[in-house]
This record gives C-alpha cells, sequence and structure tokens, in this order.
C-alpha cells in the first residue's frame, strides 16, 4: 500500500465535501453488547489486512492518498448513546454531520446504544471517496458473521474505467451547458425510515430496484412533488475489492404514467441492460475527461450532477439472515445514501425485512418523514399487513 492518485470517482466524492458525502450502514442487535475492548480486538481480527481502510486523504487543492500509520483501529472505534427523550435516526442524522476527522482513514465505527439494554447498533460512517456502499455492506457482514476460510476480507483493487478520447470533451462541455440553478445545499440532516417486507419488492418481470424507483416515483406524486431527475448509483464491480465500484446512471422519472404498473414498465425501460451499459459509459467518459483536465474540472463535474439531479436513489441487497456479535443476533438493517443538495433515498434491509431511509436538509424533515411513509405505501398496497415507521 502506498500514496497515490485518486482515481475519478474516488475524487468525485471528495468534491462534494466532507460531511455531506459521508454515508451509514446500520445494523441493530439484540442481545448482550460487546465492551469497546472486545469490539476493536475483533475489527483488527476481520478487518486488520484491508489496507484500504488505512488510506488518509492529504492536500487541499490536489488530495491524493496516504496511508495512515499503523493500529489506528483504536481512534476510529467509538461508543455513544443518544440523548433521552430522542430517537436513533436522530441520533444517526447527528453523527452523519460530524466530518470525519482529516488525520485519518475516512470512517467510523460506531456502537451507539438507547434506552433499551438489549438493544443497540452499529453503525458504520464512510466517506464515499473511501468506499462504497456495498464494500461497506461487505465490511459488517464480515464483521457479523461466523468466519469461514471462504470468507475473505476483500482487498483494495480497481475496477476498469471506461476510457475517453474526443467524446470525453463533448460530454463534459455538454454537462456545462445543462447545469441549471443549485438546490439547496444540505446544512444539518434528518433521517427518515419506513419498514417495509422484502415480497413487497418482488416482481414477476421487474428488477427490485425498479420496483423501488416506480415506488419512489409515486410517492413524490402523490406528494405533488415533480423532482424528475434521479442519479441511481451502478455497480461496475467485477471483484469483491473494496474501494469505489460505482458510476451514476440519470433517468427522468416518469410522471405521466399514474398506473402502477405503466410507470414500473417505464421505469423498466429506463433502466434496461442497452440503455444503462450505454449511460453509464458515458458518465465513465465525463468522470475521465475531467480527471485528465484537473481538480477544478472534476469540482464543476460534482457540481453539475447534483445540480441537475434532485435526489439520489440507491439500493442495496439485504444482508443475509443469520448474523450476529456473540450472542447478540442482528434483527435489522438499513443503510443511508449521498446527495449533498437535494434528497438521499436509499433501500437495504435484513433477512425478509427491508427499510426505506430519506435523508433531507432538517428545514425539510417533516416532507422526508411523510415520504418515507409514502414509498413504504406505494410498496405495501398489495401486500397484506400495515406499514410501520419510527
Amino acid at each position: 500500500m502506498g500514496s497515490g492518485r485518486l482515481d475519478a470517482v474516488d475524487a468525485l466524492f471528495v468534491a462534494a465535501g466532507r460531511a455531506q458525502a459521508q454515508f451509514c450502514v446500520v445494523v441493530r442487535l439484540r442481545g448482550p453488547r460487546p465492551t469497546r475492548e472486545e469490539l476493536v480486538a475483533l475489527v483488527d481480527e476481520r478487518w486488520g489486512s484491508a489496507d484500504r481502510l488505512r488510506l488518509c486523504l492529504r492536500g487541499a487543492r490536489r488530495p491524493r492518498w496516504h496511508p495512515g500509520g499503523a493500529g489506528s483501529w483504536r481512534r476510529q472505534i467509538e461508543t455513544r448513546s443518544w440523548p433521552g427523550g430522542g430517537t436513533e435516526p436522530a441520533a444517526i442524522a447527528a453523527i452523519l454531520d460530524t466530518p470525519l476527522p482529516d488525520e485519518l482513514p475516512r470512517w467510523r465505527l460506531v456502537l451507539l446504544t438507547g434506552p433499551e439494554d438489549e438493544t443497540w447498533s452499529l453503525v458504520l460512517v464512510v466517506h464515499h471517496a473511501l468506499l462504497d456502499g456495498l464494500s461497506a455492506r461487505g465490511l459488517l457482514v464480515r464483521l457479523l458473521a461466523a468466519p469461514t476460510t471462504a470468507d475473505p476480507v476483500p482487498t483494495v483493487g480497481t475496477p476498469p474505467r471506461p476510457a475517453g478520447a474526443l467524446a470525453t470533451l463533448w460530454h463534459g462541455l455538454r454537462a456545462v451547458a445543462r447545469r441549471p440553478a443549485a438546490h439547496r445545499p444540505l446544512s444539518r440532516r434528518h433521517l427518515a425510515l419506513a419498514r417495509v417486507p422484502l415480497r413487497a419488492l418482488r416482481h414477476p418481470s421487474a428488477t427490485v430496484n425498479d420496483v423501488f424507483l416506480a415506488a419512489v416515483t409515486g410517492a413524490l406524486g402523490g406528494a405533488g412533488e415533480r423532482w424528475s431527475r434521479v442519479l441511481v448509483p451502478v455497480s461496475v464491480r467485477t471483484d469483491a475489492s473494496l474501494g469505489n465500484h460505482v458510476l451514476p446512471l440519470e433517468i427522468r422519472l416518469p410522471w405521466a404514467a399514474a398506473d402502477p404498473e405503466r410507470r414500473l414498465a417505464a421505469i423498466g425501460r429506463l433502466t434496461a441492460p442497452p440503455i444503462r451499459a450505454d449511460a453509464v459509459a458515458r458518465a465513465g467518459r465525463a468522470l475521465g475527461w475531467s480527471g485528465r483536465v484537473g481538480w477544478p474540472a472534476v469540482r464543476l463535474a460534482e457540481s453539475t450532477a447534483m445540480s441537475r439531479n434532485a435526489m439520489t436513489c440507491s439500493s442495496m441487497r439485504p444482508l443475509p439472515a443469520g448474523l450476529g456479535l456473540g450472542r447478540a443476533r442482528v434483527v435489522e438493517a438499513y443503510f443511508t445514501t449521498v446527495h449533498r443538495r437535494g434528497l438521499a433515498i436509499a433501500l437495504t434491509g435484513f433477512a425478509e425485512d427491508m427499510a426505506v431511509s430519506v435523508v433531507a436538509d432538517a428545514a425539510l424533515a417533516g416532507f422526508a418523514d411523510r415520504l418515507a411513509a409514502g414509498i413504504a405505501e406505494q410498496l405495501t398496497r398489495a401486500v397484506t399487513g400495515p406499514v410501520t415507521t419510527p
């Protein structure tokens, strides 16, 4: 492991800011919780060989990766409790709003406790320049699963990036020309949650992600909103290596399709594999262009993407059943995604139970709560059982 230049995707998230580009994966457990010393020892055992987790960012004008010192695990593992009368989502929003220290690798593991002694959470906070959501998910699965020889710690790797030529310049200039007025940046985050069974996302002819996007479209339409453009992270990973293996797919939500099945079909056409591959390749070329031009162009590319797309919608497959830590067992999981100027909407879960998260500026807290409940309602209309919110 050594110092090195950021690749285009890493740089894009560095340009997004410090706390603004932080996301988290949360697992809630029931049972005896470990001491901080026990958790440090477990992290050292199960993540100790992951060199990516030791990389620090240095340099304001030309950020680069630099290896951090050995034994930094201890400083990045904390225990916290949320104040009386508070809620776990509020405590996690406050954690997300706290920038990770410059002198340490950009991640933190928090053991978060509340009023119930038997229920507690592990919150893995990550700057998106260091890891993508699937990498963070994989780390938590590794931490909470029984160790096996078939489950190695992911290694550092670099996925292939689409190459560019003259077309990269064209895509970069076109992005600048399309740039509208900026949305309101997040000043303080609010996290809203709603639960939904996995069976509500299963469809005979559509992917879980398409069902999720269709529900988001329906919920926003029901709220009278027309935030049409959305960023959908698409994985381009070819192995299990840690890092940023995503590129953005930009789509326009199909507001004209009022019927849920027609809306879902319209989403399916927008995310069909050939269209998705072409759009992701174009995004890769534009990022490649900005990376070659230099840091100002990276900042421009990030600002353009966040300005003309009002939200990010991201989904991950649920964590597998059977996870735990000692005698404590995982009972719930969810994650947040990143958008520093609008809405960040995410979907994941544990086993057969999914959770929708909506992150918005605290000034939009009521809207975020209604939107999370509305997305769950869209998904559960054909499923027996109530929609629950925290």
